[in-house]
């Protein structure tokens, strides 16, 4: 009877374990079914963010190549409009995204903007994006700046600034400069320093611009005695050999002076837009360019630009109350010496426009930059 009784609870514990296991399997079952389908929507979501993140990436890559004018653009896209197709394996190489696929990439012109547009499909799944771009124009940003150099700026003396300096190398002796806003040392303008220099290269070869050997034979310019009076007011006058002073010159007016030699300061100083009997500036800015050699300019009162192609080394008299109101750049390095006082003042920058728009000078002093300001999915 006991064996019986044993005999019949092994069964039952048998049945109980089996329907146990049973139970398990199907858990086990449903479990996986559920991961499963967890993995698949992941791996689709995961799917979806990286298509997504592709066809930001190929209109932003494409965004470099937007202007007409740029040499580089008319190699990117195809005469239709849409990206030449060895560019369009650039972009995916660039990437390193081999399952990336660019169904399309268009760039359309509305007025002054530009429309980009992409179709792309990654590991089947499809993203579709539309940006607009409108252009942004921004001055150089040296303008901002009393002092600025593509090489050093170099303080040789006790030197008064009032305003921002700049180099693309250093700033030495530093503890010579007095009153400056800000200092800037391994700045990146050395771009914006050419752009200026190209701005004003374009000014010498304008078939308004007028040549002359020197200031002797130049129908502006009128000696009274102790000083030479030289007219530059909307004009854009080019000396095509050396600047010889025998005696101070006073450049009026708002335009270019551009010296092709050497300054020969025999005797004298170099004025601009002031006014010694009234002791007085006038409402004028000069652009004084210097294209080659390493001017020494013995500065009086000064009113406008002053821009070095190569280096520049600037002297005034403080001592005798003589200043730079404007600007001084130099394309390599800027030596300022003792007594030297600059007074930042940016109003020189209407006249480099005012000339470029009279004269029609390609306007290289206005950087040009294209911003997204729509955008659309689909």
């Amino acid at each position: 009877m006991n064996l019986k009784k044993m005999k019949r609870q092994d069964g039952s514990v048998l049945i109980t374990g089996l329907i146990f296991m049973l139970v398990l399997i199907i858990l086990v079952g449903a479990l996986s079914l559920s991961l499963n389908s967890e993995l698949k929507i992941v791996n689709n979501e995961h799917r979806l963010v990286q298509a997504q993140y592709y066809a930001e990436s190929v209109i932003n890559y494409a965004s470099f190549y937007l202007e007409e004018d740029v040499s580089e653009t008319a190699s990117f896209w195809t005469g239709t409009g849409e990206v030449n197709p060895g560019k369009a394996k650039e972009i995916i190489n660039k990437l390193k995204a081999p399952d990336l696929e660019i169904i399309s990439l268009r760039r359309m012109k509305d007025n002054e903007n530009y429309i980009l547009s992409t179709n792309i499909r990654y590991k089947g799944v499809r993203d579709n994006i539309m940006v607009t771009f409108a252009p942004f124009h921004e001055r150089l940003g040296i303008f901002d700046k009393a002092m600025a150099a593509g090489g050093n700026v170099n303080v040789n003396g006790k030197t008064k600034v009032d305003g921002p300096v700049a180099a693309g190398g250093d700033v030495n002796n530093q503890h010579n400069l007095e009153g400056a806003s800000d200092i800037q040392e391994n700045a990146d303008i050395e771009k914006e320093l050419a752009l200026l220099e190209g701005f004003l290269e374009e000014a010498v070869k304008n078939s308004g611009t007028i040549s002359i050997s020197s200031l002797e034979y130049c129908e502006y310019a009128t000696d009274n005695g102790d000083h030479i009076i030289l007219d530059i007011d909307e004009k854009i006058v080019y000396i095509t050999g050396n600047l010889t002073m025998d005696k101070s010159l006073y450049i009026m007016g708002s335009g270019f002076l551009i010296i092709e030699g050497s300054l020969n300061q025999n005797n004298g100083l170099l004025f601009a837009n002031y006014n010694s009997d009234t002791g007085t500036y006038t409402d004028d800015y000069a652009i004084l360019y210097f294209r080659t050699g390493k001017p020494n300019p013995k500065m009086g009162n000064f009113k406008g630009a002053m821009v070095g192609k190569s280096d520049v080394n600037i002297i005034t008299e403080i001592a005798k109350g003589f200043e730079i109101i404007g600007a001084v750049y130099s394309g390599n390095n800027l030596n300022v010496n003792e007594g030297t006082n600059v007074k930042h003042d940016d109003g020189f920058v209407e006249v480099l426009k005012k000339m470029a728009d009279k004269d029609d000078i390609p306007d290289e002093i206005v950087i040009t930059t294209y911003k997204m300001v729509d955008w659309m999915e689909f």
